[in-house]
């Protein structure tokens, strides 16, 4: 499949400016070291670190990179602490406080790598999910879980193109002892790098009085209402106010309960209606080739999987984005007063309050009514084409006034971006 790449460190807050990073001021987004929005444009590959050899890692990561993506969600290990894979386990025994060395200095190495293509990685430690993800087991006691927070974070404290992620696929209150022994050892010994918790759904409130938690996520593995835009919105509006960030969508093809499949519209759907909900970032999960890379894929990476249109089409999405001051985006649906569309065909929008930018997402070709009175002054409409990244057509005017006619080009979805 030939199609044209786009490389991550083009994105605003790339790699010029850092990958330490930081929650932005208001609470909304994340920022590089020298204070620039950082856009998250991340990749779901849990099983990366232990699944596949270490120069199947890196051509993994290359791959994302070339394709817009400067951010990875994986872990230590997953799904079981007791697997093997080309490096060996990662725990002596299953003891999690036990290290193979040899596996963490791989770990080293692939995160190293990552960082010189720009790319953060999203760390978790052992993914949580049935009490722990040991098949029925036990989860490891309290204590070798804040043994293994401190290591972890001494470990990587001074690494810059880290965050992490605790927990995975499990709401906080079936594990929460362990949970809570390993975050707080983890905050404990690294303070400094910023810190989420990975849920089965959308429950915040376990949490949400954790000083460790920096920012909020959800899952939402289904192509069933709520959709992602609502779940965002939703997040958006939490007290107090952190980012907020889908860290696991609908796989593509298929999600991990059934039911509807992800296809490229679903995908775009769902990738513009949480960047424009007011998410600090955008997410894409593959195919179990890619999010399972080595347990479903006989040890080895396999590049057809990674080439794929929703993987291409997140990629551009984070492309046009990045071409504006997308920090300053909040969600205003309301922009649109006449033909906005409901469910899937929903025009969704968000304006900076400073009248600088206006951009809507729209799902289906239309002629629609937009407030644009709050611009400071006349606009520059543009489209881009959600397929291609590209802009459509030209340009034209659009007056800072209520009650304007927009009409959508071609046959398909488009973005719509005005600046004043």
């Amino acid at each position: 499949m030939a199609r044209r790449m786009w490389r991550a460190g083009q994105s605003s807050g790339g790699a010029g400016g850092g990958l330490r990073l930081s929650v932005s001021g208001n609470g909304r987004y994340f920022q590089n070291q020298s204070g620039e929005p950082f856009l998250v444009v991340a990749d779901t590959c849990w099983t990366l670190m232990v699944g596949v050899s270490l120069a199947d890692a890196k051509q993994y990561i290359d791959i994302r990179s070339s394709q817009g993506y400067n951010a990875i969600l994986t872990n230590i290990v997953a799904f079981s602490r007791t697997q093997s894979g080309p490096r060996g386990t990662a725990f002596i025994g299953g003891d999690i406080t036990q290290w193979n060395s040899s596996y963490f200095d791989g770990i080293d190495e692939i995160v190293a790598h990552a960082a010189s293509k720009g790319v953060i990685i999203f760390l978790n430690g052992i993914w949580m999910a049935d009490n722990g993800g040991w098949a029925g087991g036990s989860a490891p006691s309290n204590g070798d879980m804040a043994t293994f927070g401190t290591m972890v974070g001494n470990r990587y404290k001074n690494v810059d193109n880290i965050v992490y992620f605790i927990g995975g696929d499990e709401q906080a209150d079936e594990v929460w002892n362990p949970i809570k022994a390993y975050a707080d050892a983890l905050e404990a010994a690294d303070p400094a790098h910023i810190k989420t918790y990975h849920p089965r759904w959308d429950s915040y409130a376990q949490t949400s009085g954790e000083t460790w938690l920096d920012f909020n996520a959800f899952q939402r593995n289904d192509n069933t209402s709520p959709y992602l835009n609502q779940e965002t919105q939703a997040g958006y509006a939490l007290s107090p106010t952190r980012p907020i960030f889908c860290i696991e969508p609908p796989y593509d093809p298929n999600t991990a309960i059934g039911g509807i499949d992800t296809t490229p519209a679903l995908n775009r759907d769902n990738v513009w209606g949480t960047a424009l909900a007011g998410a600090l970032g955008i997410a894409y999960g593959g195919p179990i080739e890619t999010w399972n890379i080595g347990n479903s894929t006989g040890g080895v990476i396999d590049t057809n999987a990674l080439d794929r249109t929703a993987a291409y089409e997140t990629g551009y999405a984070g492309q046009i984005l990045s071409q504006y001051n997308w920090q300053l985006l909040v969600p205003n649906n309301a922009l649109v007063t006449g033909n906005q569309g409901s469910g899937r065909s929903q025009i969704y929008t968000a304006a900076a309050p400073n009248g600088s930018l206006i951009v809507s997402y729209v799902p289906t070709q239309r002629t629609f009514t937009l407030n644009a009175s709050g611009l400071s002054t006349t606009g520059t409409a543009r489209w881009h084409d959600p397929t291609t990244g590209t802009q459509m057509g030209g340009t034209q005017s659009v007056t800072a006034a209520s009650g304007q006619s927009i009409t959508s080009p071609g046959g398909g979805d488009s973005v719509l971006v005005i600046t004043a």
